[in-house]
């Protein structure tokens, strides 16, 4: 009945079905019949411990549910300690517990056949071509290569550097400086050539290409080469189409199996975190340059097809 009322008042109408159903489904069984006056930090981690390690996200919406509940049974008095689902309480107890899912491998091009799948895309003539063209050389993410303005290039250093919460990225706290090879600073030359907006690989109206734009591309260059009598472009150890995210996986198993270049360096290009904040921030600015002819031998790989 606590919980119905709490429903009614506090949770929108499209909501309800969500609320009842996490709650049903994760906490009743554990804690269902116990007194909510007694109810503890401790007891609430356990139940949600195994949620947490299987479905992170899931088990944050449940917790936070479950502290707007507990503050509510306070404020109507039906509880005098402060609720057991706070997270500056929980965090020591869940934070440090790892996930049980394994992270998805993106389907990538394999390195052994990357220059002759960059060849064909050379002969491809459109803006996403390019910006595809482009997203290989870096090795970045999609989003970083679809939302990236002019702004952002720095013409005399040949560098560019990726703001931390600007939109298509992921990086929050920090920024990332990509050193622009000749091959880079071609596509950006063209793409200068027939500037349409503030974005340098612009969509049909001038906004930000979108993810489905090179994903497509990525799809019928894999089509076109099954249909011409290949194997298309899959990857070896799922055997499925190559996506554009996996051109990441594509450099760095380049950089592992044909140079000498350390793994740490190539770590940094793909702006993986490694280490806190401070020490990736030296990292970035100090080895930019050691960056670029591991780059710049990355795109004369590329070209060598």
């Amino acid at each position: 009945q606590l919980y119905s009322a709490f429903e009614l008042q506090s949770v929108k109408e499209k909501e309800r079905k969500a609320w009842a159903s996490s709650i049903a489904t994760h906490i009743t069984p554990s804690l269902g019949r116990k007194d909510v006056d007694a109810i503890t930090s401790l007891q609430v981690a356990e139940v949600l411990k195994p949620l947490w390690r299987d479905k992170r996200e899931m088990a944050k919406k449940v917790r936070i549910r479950l502290d707007k509940m507990f503050v509510w049974l306070n404020a109507k008095g039906h509880r005098d300690d402060d609720s057991p689902a706070k997270w500056a309480d929980l965090k020591p107890i869940l934070d440090p517990l790892g996930r049980a899912k394994v992270t998805e491998h993106r389907p990538a091009v394999p390195f052994t056949i990357a220059p002759r799948w960059f060849s064909v895309l050379q002969t491809k003539k459109s803006i996403s071509a390019r910006a595809l063209e482009f997203l290989c050389l870096t090795a970045v993410r999609s989003g970083d290569v679809r939302f990236l303005t002019w702004g952002e290039i720095d013409w005399s250093m040949k560098i560019w550097t990726i703001p931390p919460n600007r939109q298509g990225t992921k990086l929050k706290t920090r920024e990332h400086k990509v050193p622009l090879t000749e091959p880079m600073m071609e596509i950006l030359k063209y793409a200068d050539e027939v500037r349409v907006s503030d974005y340098i690989f612009p969509g049909p109206t001038g906004e930000a290409m979108s993810d489905s734009t090179i994903s497509k591309l990525m799809r019928e260059m894999h089509k076109e080469d099954v249909k011409a009598g290949g194997v298309g472009f899959v990857d070896q150890q799922t055997g499925k189409r190559a996506v554009p995210h996996g051109l990441r996986s594509t450099f760095r198993d380049w950089v592992a199996e044909c140079t000498n270049y350390p793994g740490e360096l190539a770590e940094i290009a793909i702006a993986h975190k490694q280490g806190s904040d401070t020490e990736l921030a030296y990292k970035r600015l100090s080895q930019v340059e050691k960056r670029r002819p591991m780059m710049s031998e990355w795109g004369d790989y590329l070209l060598s097809g």
